[in-house]
């Protein structure tokens, strides 16, 4: 991609101060309305809501359908956590060998074979693209970590169906959970405490993803690499939110990874105004005609002006990713944006009910 000049840098974001708004609970949100609640004055549509999709409750053909499934359905869901569970059990079975490439290789395997299982069961079709290129960034003997647009509860396991395991960045709590602190532990999480912020966390980030990809290390072709989501939270799939730049501070090079999900008439977005359960269903009914696209794009190295700027490295990637995705990249638009709107819907919602 056509990088920027180090010149041209964006002038500092500033949390804006959410504006008062009348919206009345049940009303549709619109795309100027979301901005005008948060003062943001811009042309970009904002990625943390559906404007084109309004949540409401299932059509009669639906419900039909969800209570003649409704068996299938639950023993769907069974075998898929009693998948979940043996794959947790195997991972405690794994700590009995030494660490090294065997160990790596078991992990890679079995972690390739549940996520493909899971995204199956719950009625995904897998396409795969570029992974050659994850390949050669494995090879390389180059320390990098990956990124990746976030939009749905099944990114996880789309990313790991495709490249295996993975290093997330969880909570320190997160460990003692009896099955998802065993996972993370065995991938090799990177666990914070909510108190870690500013340079010491980002200092930890760069030295954790330099010791899951250094050099050293055999089998590199089952690396378990960092991932984050830099837009650190869900969007409509539509663009990209602004990323943060904590994941570019170390100057590392990056494995970029992008989601496409299709989904015939629902939006597969994790964003409002969809219920939680009555989106999930939506989305389970489309059985087999929704697919999950992954695509490894090649390493990008950042240039000497990118490690000096954070900010401009995170942009020029976020536009990588956002033409290899086909839709606009937003700067109007982040994490701290989406927490205002919200929160300012909850007041009114308060309000009106």
């Amino acid at each position: 991609p056509l990088r920027e000049r180090a010149g041209a840098r964006r002038a500092p974001h500033k949390s804006p101060r959410p504006a008062p708004g009348a919206l009345e609970h049940g009303e549709h949100l619109t795309a100027e309305d979301a901005a005008a609640l948060v003062g943001v004055r811009t042309d970009e549509v904002c990625p943390f809501y559906d404007f084109e999709e309004p949540d409401g409750p299932l059509p009669p053909l639906t419900r039909a359908m969800v209570l003649l499934f409704a068996v299938p359905v639950v023993i769907y869901l069974t075998l898929t956590f009693a998948g979940l569970f043996i794959y947790m059990f195997y991972l405690y079975g794994l700590t009995l060998l030494p660490q090294g490439p065997r160990r790596r290789r078991l992990l890679h395997a079995s972690t390739l074979a549940i996520s493909r299982f899971f995204l199956h069961a719950t009625g995904w079709r897998l396409e795969y693209e570029g992974k050659e290129n994850l390949v050669a960034a494995r090879e390389s003997g180059v320390p990098f970590l990956c990124v990746a647009n976030h939009t749905t509860i099944f990114d996880a396991f789309g990313i790991a169906a495709c490249m295996g395991p993975f290093s997330p960045v969880a909570f320190s709590g997160t460990k003692n959970y009896p099955a998802i602190g065993r996972i993370a532990t065995e991938w090799g999480a990177l666990f914070v405490d909510r108190r870690d912020k500013g340079k010491g966390f980002t200092k930890l980030l760069g030295e954790h993803a330099r010791r899951q990809t250094a050099p050293e290390l055999g089998a590199r072709d089952v690396l378990v690499p960092m991932l984050v989501f830099p837009e650190a939270t869900t969007t409509s799939g539509r663009s990209l939110g602004r990323f943060k730049k904590g994941a570019f501070v170390p100057g590392l090079a990056v494995a970029p990874i992008v989601m496409r999900f299709r989904c015939p008439g629902v939006s597969p977005g994790w964003v409002g105004p969809h219920s939680f359960g009555v989106h999930l269903v939506r989305m389970f009914m489309q059985w087999k005609l929704k697919t999950i696209t992954t695509t490894c794009l090649p390493l990008y190295r950042p240039s000497d002006a990118e490690k000096a700027d954070p900010e401009l490295y995170s942009r020029n990637v976020q536009r990588y990713m956002a033409d290899a995705l086909g839709v606009p990249a937003c700067q109007d638009w982040g994490i701290e944006e989406s927490r205002a709107l919200y929160s300012v819907l909850d007041e009114n919602y308060a309000k009106s009910s």
